[in-house]
C-alpha cells in the first residue's frame, strides 16, 4: 500500500464520523500540501493525547509508590510537554480545517442557495442553515474536540489509571476499570432516554417559535446539569477523604488522583455524548458542503474547472468584429438535468443590448450562471477582438473570466455589504497605480479588500487608543484613504443616478433596501464596474423590476450609460422587454420552448 493510503487510513482511523476526512477537504481547496499537512497534524496531537495520558498514569503511580515519588516531577514535565503538542496539533488542524471551510463558502456566492436547498433536505433547521457564516468556527472546535479519539481516551484513562494503582491497590484499581469501562454504555444510555430527546426538542420549539416548550426545556436542562454535578462531585469529596485518612497526603494524593482521573470518562459521560453530536452534526454538514460543490453540475473547485475546460470545443464562425458569441448554450441545473429552454445562440456587438426572456423557474437564472462558468453546460460562450474568437475557458483557472464577464444580483453580492463594498474592485482599478505599489503587502492587500465598515471600525480604534487591532500603524493614512476613495466614488455614482438613489446613506445594508433600491443599486454599482473594470459582458436581471415610472426612467440612463462603456450587454426581462427595445436598441431572444 503506498504511503498516501496508509496515511489516509489512519486519517479515517483518527476522524470516525466526528471529523472531515483530509482527503476530501485537499480535493475541494485543491492544495496538494494540505492533505498531507492536516494528516501529520492529527496524528501528532493523537499521539500526543496518548503520551499525555500515560504520563498522568505515570504521575500517579509515583505518588502512590513511596519509593518512586522523587519521579513525579519528571512525570509532570512529561505530562506538560505532551499536553503542548497535543494543543499545537489541534490548533493547527483546526485552522487548516476552519480556513478551508471558510474560503468554500465564500466561494459559494450564487450558489449558497442550492448548497442551502441540499443541507435542508438532509435534515438541516432553517436557522442551522441560515448560521454558515459562523460555521468554520464551529468546524475548528469540531476539529479541537477530536471526538472519535475523545471516545477512544474514555477507555483508554481507566485502563492507565488503574494499572497505575494496581501495583499498591489492587482492589482500588480493579474498581477504577470496572466503573471507568461503564462510562460510554451507561453515557449512551442515560443521552439517548433523556438529554438527546430534550435537544431534539429544543431544535422543533426553536423552530416553530414555541418559546413555552423552548423555556421548560431549558429549565430541564439546568436541573439535569444540577444533578449530575452534584452526583460527579460528592464521590470526588468522598474520595479525597478516605485517601488523605487511609493513606497519608503524598500516597492519599495518588490514590485521589487515579481515582478521579481514571472515573473522570464516568463523570463526564453527557457532556462527552453532548458534544459527540455536535462533533458529528457539524461534520456531516461539512461534508455535504465539501461533496455537494465538488461534484457535477458547479464549477467551483480547481479539479471542476479544469474538468470542465478539458472538454473538446468547436469554436463557431463569427460574423461580428468585437464583442460577445453564445452559440447552442443549455445550462445544467443543480439538479442534473437540462433546462427547459430553447438553446441560446447571441452574437452581442460591443455597446448593443440583447434582452432574454423565459418563463419564471423555467431557468433563466441558471443559465445566467452558466455564462459566468459557475455552472457546467453544453454549447460555446466566447470574446471576439478583431473578428478572432477566443475561448471563455482560457479565463477560468486564472480568475480572468471574473473581470471579463461580469454579474451583479443579490445571488452574487453579500447582502450583509454596505453601499461602499459594491465598490471595492472599481476603486482598486480606478486607483490601480497606488494599488500596485503595495504588492506583497499582505496587509496593505488586506485594506484594499476589506469591508468597509470592518476599516471604519479600525480608524475609530486609531483615534481612541492610538492603536489599529489588525493593520501597522504605517497604513493608518492608507486606511483612510481607501475609506475616502470608496465613499467618494460611491456617493458620486447614486448622485449621477438620481432618482431614489440620491437620498440613499452610505451605511445602508444591501439587505436593508428595498427590492426596488437594490435593482437600481445594482446598475449604479454596474456602470461603476463598467467605467473602472472594463468588461466584456455585463448581465443585469430585470434591472427594471419594481421601480415607478420616474426611476425606470432614472435606470434606463444609467443602462444607456453602461452602453456608451462599449461592453456587450444581456439583461434578463420578463415584463419590460418593450421598452428596453426602444431606449436601448435591444434585440429580444425567447428563450421559451
Amino acid at each position: 500500500m503506498a504511503r498516501p493510503d496508509i496515511l489516509n487510513l489512519i486519517d479515517r482511523s483518527i476522524c470516525g464520523r466526528g471529523q472531515v476526512p483530509a482527503r476530501l477537504i485537499a480535493k475541494v481547496v485543491a492544495d496538494p500540501t494540505l492533505e498531507r499537512n492536516l494528516i501529520l497534524s492529527r496524528i501528532k496531537y493523537v499521539t500526543a493525547d496518548f503520551g499525555d495520558e500515560l504520563a498522568r498514569a505515570l504521575a500517579t503511580a509515583t505518588l502512590v509508590c513511596p519509593e518512586a515519588v522523587v519521579l513525579f516531577p519528571a512525570a509532570v514535565m512529561l505530562g506538560i510537554f505532551f499536553n503542548n503538542r497535543m494543543a499545537n496539533g489541534k490548533n493547527h488542524a483546526g485552522l487548516l480545517v476552519r480556513q478551508s471551510l471558510a474560503k468554500v463558502l465564500d466561494g459559494l456566492g450564487a450558489h449558497l442557495p442550492a448548497v442551502e436547498e441540499v443541507l435542508t433536505n438532509r435534515g438541516l433547521s432553517a436557522k442551522e442553515v441560515g448560521a454558515l457564516d459562523s460555521f468554520p468556527y464551529n468546524i475548528y472546535s469540531t476539529e479541537l474536540y477530536a471526538i472519535n479519539m475523545a471516545g477512544l481516551m474514555q477507555i483508554i484513562t481507566p485502563l492507565l489509571q488503574a494499572a497505575a494503582l494496581s501495583a499498591e491497590f489492587p482492589g482500588i484499581g480493579l474498581g477504577v476499570a470496572i466503573l471507568g469501562l461503564m462510562a460510554r454504555p451507561l453515557g449512551q444510555y442515560f443521552y439517548e432516554q433523556a438529554d438527546l430527546k430534550r435537544r431534539f426538542a429544543s431544535r422543533n420549539s426553536l423552530s416553530a417559535r414555541a418559546w413555552g416548550i423552548y423555556e421548560k426545556l431549558g429549565l430541564e436542562h439546568v436541573k439535569m446539569t444540577n444533578y449530575i454535578n452534584l452526583i460527579s462531585d460528592t464521590p470526588r469529596v468522598l474520595l479525597a477523604l478516605y485517601s488523605a485518612i487511609s493513606h497519608g497526603l503524598i500516597v492519599g494524593a495518588g490514590v485521589y488522583k487515579g481515582l478521579t482521573e481514571g472515573l473522570s470518562p464516568l463523570m463526564g459521560i453527557l457532556g462527552h455524548n453532548r458534544a459527540k453530536v455536535d462533533c458529528e452534526t457539524n461534520t456531516l454538514t461539512a461534508i455535504h458542503i465539501f461533496e455537494t460543490i465538488s461534484e457535477h453540475p458547479f464549477i467551483l473547485t480547481q479539479a471542476r474547472r479544469e474538468e470542465h475546460i478539458g472538454k473538446k470545443e468547436i469554436i463557431p464562425e463569427v460574423f461580428i468584429r468585437d464583442g460577445v458569441i453564445i452559440k447552442d448554450f443549455k445550462a445544467v441545473l443543480p439538479n442534473r438535468e437540462e433546462t427547459k429552454l430553447a438553446p441560446l445562440n447571441i452574437e452581442i456587438e460591443t455597446g448593443k443590448v440583447v434582452t432574454v426572456g423565459a418563463r419564471s423557474g423555467s431557468g433563466k437564472t441558471e443559465t445566467v450562471l452558466a455564462i459566468c462558468h459557475l455552472l457546467e453546460h453544453t454549447g460555446f460562450v466566447g470574446f471576439v477582438c478583431d473578428n478572432q474568437v477566443s475561448s471563455a475557458h482560457k479565463g477560468v483557472l486564472n480568475g480572468e473570466i471574473d473581470r471579463r464577464i461580469v454579474f451583479l444580483d443579490s445571488r452574487t453580492v453579500n447582502l450583509l455589504f454596505t453601499i461602499p463594498d459594491l465598490f471595492i474592485e472599481p476603486v482598486i482599478k480606478q486607483k490601480s497605480a497606488e494599488f500596485a505599489k503595495y504588492a506583497g503587502d499582505e496587509e496593505a492587500e488586506m485594506a484594499w479588500r476589506a469591508e468597509t465598515q470592518l476599516l471604519k471600525a479600525e480608524i475609530q480604534e486609531w483615534t481612541k487608543n492610538g492603536k489599529s487591532r489588525a493593520y501597522r500603524d504605517d497604513l493608518k493614512s492608507l486606511v483612510e484613504k481607501i475609506v475616502d476613495y470608496r465613499e467618494q466614488l460611491a456617493r458620486e455614482c447614486l448622485q449621477e443616478a438620481g432618482g431614489n438613489m440620491e437620498d440613499l446613506t452610505l451605511d445602508r445594508t444591501i439587505g436593508g433596501l428595498s427590492d426596488g433600491e437594490r435593482q437600481r443599486l445594482y446598475g449604479v454599482a454596474s456602470l461603476a464596474v463598467a467605467r473602472c473594470q472594463k468588461p466584456d459582458l455585463i448581465i443585469l436581471d430585470e434591472p427594471l423590476a419594481r421601480l415607478d415610472a420616474d426611476n425606470k426612467r432614472f435606470q434606463l440612463e444609467i443602462l444607456k450609460k453602461i452602453q456608451k462603456t462599449r461592453c456587450a450587454i444581456i439583461i434578463i426581462s420578463h415584463d419590460d422587454v418593450d421598452i428596453l427595445g426602444n431606449s436601448l436598441g435591444a434585440n429580444h431572444i425567447d428563450l421559451n420552448i
